[in-house]
């Protein structure tokens, strides 16, 4: 399983993942470093910025020594060796992406909605 997106907080794809790596199902993730991380602090409901988020889960994946089914990577653009935070307004990247199996790929603004549902039909993963 590839998911790409700018920000990775929403707490059902996250519990989602989490659970999807417990069953022993690699998931890689490509997030943006820093993207929206200014809005953590003043809009109500957010889920914590994506490096939070990141420690967290790594934290609970440890406890149940499934953490190497975990591949976070913090977006690096082509012409770039590292990634660069988001405050740098420089060679961030907005795609949301998702595929599963190589078979499901998803494209779009409500890319949590689809990851939430496919994740949670095990019959996909």
């Amino acid at each position: 399983m590839f998911i790409q997106s700018p920000v990775f907080n929403a707490w059902p794809i996250v519990q989602a993942v989490l659970d999807t790596c417990k069953r022993g199902i690699p998931v890689t993730l490509y997030i943006g470093l820093g993207f929206n991380d200014f809005a953590e602090g003043i809009v109500p409901f957010q889920g914590g910025t994506n490096d939070n988020v990141r420690k967290r889960m790594q934290e609970e994946l440890v406890k149940a020594g499934k953490q190497q089914y975990l591949k976070w990577h913090w977006y690096v653009a082509k012409d770039q060796n590292a990634p660069l935070r988001f405050e740098k307004q420089a060679r961030n990247c907005h795609v949301k992406f998702l595929q599963v199996d190589g078979q499901v790929a998803i494209m779009g603004i409500f890319l949590g909605f689809f990851i939430f549902r496919i994740l949670s039909d095990t019959r996909l993963v």
